[in-house]
């Protein structure tokens, strides 16, 4: 791998860092939870909470950090979720980028569109989907 945004200890706190867009500290006082659709299962996501008292899990490896979800290639998603309403709630649960999206098809909004419409929403995804080696 290549190297990680943070080095796991055994209790405390990281240094301060932005991960997915917030800002905030990984708090090693709570141990690592696992997702069978996250690696497999065997890939470790550790809790990060934000200034704003957020609480998030999130993968160390620098290679898996990802980005805004609306300036990857997803665009087969978005064609997706026009035709099949579901599956934002499916992807985005009951979050803000969800009602974004919903509200952007409402719109008719094109998938170029969505950069600008969603600039103000979070919509960072880490690559969740690997198989670790």
């Amino acid at each position: 791998m290549g190297g990680l945004i943070a080095t796991p200890g055994s209790g405390g706190w990281s240094d301060p860092l932005t991960v997915a867009g917030r800002k905030g500290r990984f708090n090693w006082n709570i141990p690592p939870q696992y997702d069978r659709g996250i690696g497999g299962g065997r890939s470790p996501m550790h809790a990060f909470e934000t200034e704003d008292g957020g609480l998030y899990f999130h993968r160390l490896e620098k290679e898996l950090q990802g980005g805004r979800w609306e300036l990857t290639d997803q665009a087969d998603e978005y064609e997706r979720m026009k035709s099949d309403a579901k599956f934002i709630r499916q992807m985005w649960g009951d979050s803000d980028v969800a009602k974004a999206l919903e509200e952007a098809i409402y719109r008719g909004l094109e998938w170029k569109d969505l950069p600008e419409f969603l600039k103000s929403v979070n919509t960072w995804r880490q690559i969740s989907g690997d198989e670790p080696p």
